[in-house]
């Protein structure tokens, strides 16, 4: 046991050299992708020396694989699905054979060593919860070191991309991997590494949901992944299955919805959206920090005077009262005030500038999204 704690500690020292080495190699003109499989490949050779490679042999294997295919398949058709709505970008690999194998088989074999590094880490030292957590950490540096390069930090909205495209994403799936790796062994993970990395070399279309929705469904997957593997052991462990399954039932089926019903608010996925609101001028009726739920104009003949209006003016979004509508032939044009503002909005508002008419309010919970906002920018 010794002996092996000590290997251990020269493992995770190799793992430091090389989070705190990466950028330095790099800056010398090594090319990453040769770099990390030499590195990955050398280092699984290395770790299988010097602490050996037990099989999981755990009974939940097999089904702890489907529910990653299930999930992973689901979590494509639903960014998909709603880049319906937001829209897409075209991919910018090129498709043929020769280019999709030069993409895929470098990453497919990066993620081999590190997931089975990784089990192999985790197995020995399972017994010592602060080393097993030791382990999730550095990986999630490796993940943000190995691409800091690649982002810009010159505005509050690439770091905050780079807070919920890496960090954010790196943590949750770390901490799922974790739990693979600890109770089912590396199959598991390759196989939802692969899927979920390797897909974007093979489509011609990505999805374009913006910051804040990737950074929702890129945590969200995980999240349930891990809610559902933890059901599959509680009920594995337990004799009262079914108690178990009564229970999880109630905590995960209101995730689910809640979770769903969010998503569609924020996408706009619907007929209703819902943003966070920035200033006071609407007072005493909605406050800053409130978010609320307004529902897309189809037809603009529908608006009357008192509405709340969200709409747009040079880039910005305002949500201020309606106070007169101006009909002159076809044109139409409508004049708005804040609530708490002593004169009217200084510009008017076409049709064409209409966003939709405010529906409902929620107190506080645009806090988040107000406070993010202020600190970046």
């Amino acid at each position: 046991m010794k002996k092996i704690l000590a290997n251990l500690k020269i493992i995770i020292v190799i793992l430091f050299l090389y989070l705190l080495t990466y950028n330095y190699f790099i800056s010398l003109g090594y090319n990453t992708t040769i770099y990390n499989i030499i590195f990955w490949i050398i280092f699984l050779i290395f770790t299988y020396f010097l602490i050996g490679y037990t099989n999981n042999r755990s009974i939940l294997k097999k089904q702890t694989i489907q529910y990653v295919i299930i999930y992973c398949i689901i979590y494509l058709l639903v960014i998909y699905f709603l880049g319906i709505v937001t829209g897409f970008n075209y991919s910018p690999f090129l498709h043929n054979l020769k280019s999709i194998l030069k993409n895929i088989i470098p990453l497919i074999t990066i993620i081999i060593c590190r997931e089975l590094i990784r089990y192999m880490i985790i197995f020995k030292g399972r017994f010592n919860k602060k080393f097993v957590n030791l382990v999730t950490l550095l990986f999630i540096l490796i993940d943000i070191v190995t691409v800091i390069n690649l982002y810009k930090f010159s505005t509050g909205l690439l770091i905050f991309s780079f807070i919920g495209e890496v960090i954010l994403k790196s943590l949750y799936n770390n901490y799922l991997e974790t739990i693979i790796a600890y109770n089912t062994g590396p199959i598991p993970n390759i196989v939802y590494r692969i899927i979920l990395e390797c897909y974007i070399y093979l489509v011609p279309i990505i999805p374009d949901l913006g910051i804040y929705l990737t950074t929702m469904v890129n945590i969200i997957l995980p999240v349930l992944l891990v809610l559902k593997l933890n059901n599959i052991n509680l009920n594995y462990k337990l004799i009262s299955k079914k108690k178990v399954n009564i229970s999880k039932k109630y905590i995960t089926i209101p995730i689910f919805i809640l979770l769903a019903i969010l998503i569609s608010l924020v996408s706009g996925l619907f007929r209703y959206k819902m943003i966070a609101v920035g200033s006071n001028s609407m007072l005493p009726i909605i406050s800053k920090g409130d978010a609320v739920i307004y529902e897309k104009v189809s037809s603009i003949d529908k608006l009357n005077e008192d509405d709340i209006l969200v709409f747009k003016n040079e880039g910005v979004i305002y949500i201020h009262r309606i106070v007169e509508i101006s009909k002159k032939n076809k044109d139409i044009t409508i004049y708005t005030k804040g609530d708490n503002n002593a004169m009217n909005d200084e510009f008017t508002t076409s049709k064409e500038e209409v966003i939709g008419v405010v529906k409902q309010k929620i107190k506080y919970i645009g806090y988040p999204t107000i406070w993010l906002s202020e600190l970046f920018d």
